[in-house]
């Protein structure tokens, strides 16, 4: 079902969100996980190696873990030039409280851009190009 919405979505983007320089192709190199202590723990396995995409033009992360297709908020910056790229995204429960709230900062300078994934108790870096 998650595959299907993510190709319907990216079948209906138009044609020119695709052009480079609005998408980051993104690769999740450390996970980590907060502890009862307070500390963070790294991971070896859970989202180590997941790749996805993030479309600034539209503030959508598409990917098979990390993804923005079921959120209803979203709060993003995108910058037209070198910077920093900061989403934050999060739905709420029909009471109105949030269910579910993650953030994403990516430093635009190079081009490797490293970023920080956060949701809920979990933190993940990588690199985006």
């Amino acid at each position: 079902m998650l595959k299907k919405n993510l190709m319907l979505i990216i079948f209906f983007l138009p044609l020119s969100v695709w052009s480079g320089d609005v998408w980051y192709d993104c690769e999740v190199k450390e996970f980590y996980r907060l502890n009862d202590n307070g500390s963070l723990k790294i991971k070896s396995e859970g989202y180590r190696g997941e790749q996805f995409k993030v479309d600034r033009q539209h503030n959508v992360i598409l990917g098979n873990k990390i993804n923005t297709l079921y959120n209803k908020d979203i709060v993003s910056s995108n910058p037209t030039d070198k910077g920093i790229y900061s989403l934050v995204n999060y739905s709420r429960k029909d009471d109105g409280q949030i269910r579910r709230l993650s953030s994403l900062t990516v430093q635009d300078y190079e081009d490797n851009k490293p970023f920080v994934f956060a949701e809920g108790n979990y933190i993940m870096t990588g690199l985006c190009h």
